[in-house]
């Protein structure tokens, strides 16, 4: 069975079980409903993983990725210029301090990583983790709160797109086809 990202980390780290987004709304269920561990949760995972997953779009970033290094400040590479724009919008969604929400996101950019390596295989190249990011994205846009705006920040507009995080029998196989789709990126222009 493939690798889901956000339950691993979820589960590693002990996590409370993120919600997903509802298409028409974009947003969890009632957030006032959820402390702000559950909160602080779903923002960070969220964004940490689309960080990554924009990161890896790149070929020498996902050569970076593979080289591991535990001790990189991996929020800061994912979000580059935008990193504390980020912990705020983190901050704000989740009511956690700064410095509370900075800690959670470096603590789940070093798992994210970690996780990432042990499902890549044996001698694992760039294409690899550009291969396994691709994988990811559906599930980690399915449970991003759209309030973040990581999108916007990350110049990846889809991210935020409602249809991105429509489910069913037709969303589903649009889904594929557009995965499926040699040479494409989601976002990027048609050729």
């Amino acid at each position: 069975m493939a690798t889901n990202l956000i339950e691993s980390i979820q589960r590693n780290l002990d996590l409370p079980i993120l919600e997903k987004i509802d298409p028409n709304t974009q947003e969890i269920r009632d957030k006032s409903d959820l402390d702000v561990v559950q909160n602080l949760a779903q923002a960070s995972v969220t964004a940490i993983l689309a960080g990554m997953y924009k990161y890896s779009r790149n070929h020498e970033n996902c050569e970076d990725l593979l080289r591991g290094n535990i001790s990189t400040d991996w929020a800061n590479r994912y979000f580059g210029g935008f990193a504390n724009e980020v912990i705020e919008k983190v901050s704000d969604y989740s009511g956690a301090s700064m410095t509370r929400t900075q800690s959670q996101m470096d603590i789940i950019a070093d798992e994210a990583l970690d996780v990432l390596l042990n499902n890549l295989p044996d001698k694992a190249t760039a294409d690899d983790v550009k291969n396994f990011m691709t994988s990811q994205r559906n599930n980690i846009l399915l449970h991003l709160p759209a309030e973040l705006q990581i999108g916007s920040l990350l110049d990846d507009n889809s991210m935020d797109d409602r249809t991105n995080k429509m489910r069913g029998p037709i969303s589903n196989l649009m889904h594929k086809i557009e995965k499926g789709m040699s040479g494409s990126e989601p976002g990027s222009p048609a050729m």
